[in-house]
C-alpha cells in the first residue's frame, strides 16, 4: 500500500541520461511510498495497454486479466515483476514505446517530477495544463504551495550567510530544480488565471499589478 502522506518534492538527484532519469524516479517512488516493484509492473501494463493502440503494441506485455486460473494469473504477475526488475537494474534498455506508461504508472507526483525532469533535459519547463474542477484547483494550489515551500527549504543553507558564492555550490542544484518545480507550478497558474479573461484584460492587468509591485 503506497504512503499517501509521501512527496516528491525533493525528487532524485538529476540523472546523467534520459533512462537513468526514468529508472531513478521508479526507484524513488517504490522505496518513499511503500509500493512495490509488483504493484509498479502492474500499472505500467495498464498504462501501456490504454495508450498503445492494440495495432501499435510490440512488446508482449503481460496481462493477469486474461489469465484463466489462478496459477496463470500468478505466472503472469511474476513475469511482468520480472520485467520491471530488469529495467531498474539496468539489465535491459527501457523502451521508448513503453516510456509513457512507465511514467504515468508512478503516479502523482512522481509522474509530474519525472515529466518535469525529463522536459527540462530538452530545455522546457515542464509546466501542466491545468485541469478544471473544484478538486483540481484545490489539488494545484496545493502543489503551489508545496513547490514554493520546497523552493525556500532549498535556499536557506544558501542565503543563510547573506552572500552566494561558490562555498553554495553543493546546494545550488537542489536550489535550481526545486526553483523550476515551483516556476513550473505558477506557469500552471497563470493559465488557469488567464482562462477567465481576455486578452486585453490579461495585459491591462499585468501592466497595472507589475506597476504597483515596482512602486
Amino acid at each position: 500500500m503506497a504512503d499517501p502522506s509521501a512527496t516528491s518534492d525533493q525528487g532524485p538527484t538529476p540523472a546523467p541520461t534520459r533512462q537513468a532519469a526514468l529508472v531513478a524516479w521508479a526507484q524513488q517512488m517504490i522505496q518513499r511510498t511503500g509500493s512495490s516493484e509488483r504493484d509498479f509492473a502492474l500499472r505500467v501494463g495498464e498504462q501501456y495497454r490504454a495508450t498503445v493502440p492494440p495495432d501499435q503494441q510490440s512488446l508482449p506485455w503481460p496481462d493477469p486479466d486474461q489469465a484463466e486460473s489462478a496459477d496463470e494469473y500468478s505466472r503472469l504477475v511474476d513475469s511482468a515483476r520480472k520485467r520491471v526488475e530488469r529495467y531498474l537494474r539496468g539489465d535491459n534498455a527501457l523502451p521508448v514505446e513503453l516510456e509513457e506508461a512507465w511514467v504515468s504508472a508512478l503516479g502523482g507526483e512522481w509522474s509530474t517530477g519525472c515529466r518535469r525532469e525529463l522536459a527540462r533535459r530538452m530545455g522546457l519547463l515542464g509546466a501542466r495544463l491545468p485541469e478544471e474542477g473544484a478538486e483540481a484547483t484545490v489539488t494545484d494550489a496545493g502543489a503551489l504551495l508545496r513547490t514554493a515551500g520546497a523552493a525556500v527549504e532549498a535556499l536557506a543553507p544558501i542565503v543563510a550567510d547573506g552572500v552566494v558564492d561558490e562555498h553554495d555550490r553543493p546546494h545550488v542544484g537542489r536550489a535550481l530544480s526545486q526553483i523550476a518545480n515551483a516556476q513550473a507550478e505558477l506557469t500552471t497558474w497563470i493559465q488557469r488565471l488567464s482562462a477567465v479573461l481576455d486578452d486585453e484584460e490579461t495585459v491591462h492587468l499585468y501592466a497595472v499589478e507589475g506597476g504597483r509591485d515596482a512602486g
